[in-house]
């Protein structure tokens, strides 16, 4: 329901969106200091909202992951359409890298 109330840019929805978009770019930032991954994935409720709210939280979440140049230079954000499997996509990812880099 708080989703359909910011998809409608309902203020405090979105201040509530806001705070959850920071604190996963938080959480990108944590993670690119110690696996320095080349991609970012987003799962789960937003990937069913309307697009238009879709890419304001992607880019909320972008705006608040602090990347070093080179990182800036490859790093990719995206949604995965299959909502809870980000992580199997992730590790599927990492293991293509793998597989290439042999």
């Amino acid at each position: 329901m708080l989703r359909g109330y910011a998809e409608k840019e309902d203020p405090l929805a979105l201040a509530v969106f806001g705070q959850q978009a920071k604190a996963i770019g938080k959480l990108f930032t944590i993670a690119a200091n110690f696996t320095d991954p080349s991609a970012y994935f987003l799962g789960g409720g937003v990937v069913e909202a309307a697009p238009a709210f879709r890419e304001w939280f992607l880019g909320t979440v972008r705006e608040h992951t602090q990347l070093r140049q080179e990182q800036l230079a490859v790093a990719e954000f995206a949604l995965v359409a299959d909502l809870d499997m980000a992580g199997a996509r992730g590790a599927a990812v990492a293991a293509l890298d793998t597989v290439k880099s042999t």
